[in-house]
């Protein structure tokens, strides 16, 4: 069983995660509104294998929040993608130099190339 953990302060957002990949049945979808309880939720389930991040949310962003799990040695292993509307540059880079595996823009409109990419970081087959 495959977990995965949406970390954005949308509703929205998570709902469209959600719904994207309920037709999955080997596959958990988790969620938190900010970095600060990503973390707390991550703590009960470090069986995650993929974290999905926004950057800008409020009292721990996703910088923050990578940080942190980054200095954890029980979940620093786990990829984390960030899906945000911030794609400059410096962003992108910071994402990088913290190890996020990839940095995709917000919103997503292709469902099917979005389950590639996360078909592709979690190298397993979603159907």
């Amino acid at each position: 069983m495959l977990k995965i953990l949406i970390v954005d302060d949308s509703t929205q957002i998570r709902e469209d995660f959600k719904d994207l990949l309920k037709d999955f049945v080997e596959l958990t979808v988790i969620e938190a509104e900010d970095g600060q309880i990503g973390l707390e939720v991550l703590k009960e389930n470090k069986d995650t294998n993929l974290i999905i991040s926004d950057i800008e949310m409020p009292i721990m962003d996703g910088f923050g929040f990578v940080e942190k799990v980054k200095l954890d040695e029980e979940v620093n292993n786990i990829p984390i993608i960030f899906y945000t509307t911030q794609m400059s540059p410096s962003y992108t880079k910071k994402a990088r130099d913290l190890g996020v595996k990839m940095h995709l823009p917000k919103p997503f409109s292709d469902g099917k190339r979005m389950i590639n990419i996360l078909e592709k970081v979690l190298r397993a087959k979603l159907k």
